[in-house]
């Protein structure tokens, strides 16, 4: 039987009560709660902002034909520089450019 066949075979059940599974549980339900959060805020950001905008057309101070145009060309731009410079690939890049050639070897410790 080879190695890969060995750790395959090995099965794995995490007790329901065990303290990893609660912390787990814990975390998932902390993450959710600050994703809800964070939809709620943007939501209520996002209807600010419209009804910002609709008050500054309505008022005659924004011109909606400039704004658009502006809008546009600011978020090609953007679109562009994040094709230049994407944030998680450098994060990747720098974070393997500190790994070492010592890597905890999982299936031993853990399996």
């Amino acid at each position: 039987m080879s190695e890969m066949d060995r750790i395959a075979s090995k099965t794995h059940e995490i007790d329901p009560q065990s303290q990893v599974r609660q912390d787990l549980n814990a975390g998932l339900r902390f993450l959710h709660l600050m994703s809800m959060q964070t939809k709620l805020d943007f939501a209520a950001l996002t209807s600010t902002l419209f009804a910002l905008l609709e008050e500054l057309v309505e008022s005659g101070q924004l011109n909606a034909n400039r704004f658009d145009e502006r809008r546009s060309r600011l978020q090609e731009q953007e679109e562009a520089r994040l094709k230049e410079r994407p944030r998680a690939m450098g994060l990747f890049q720098a974070l393997s450019n500190r790994l070492t050639e010592k890597m905890i070897d999982f299936t031993s410790t853990f399996l």
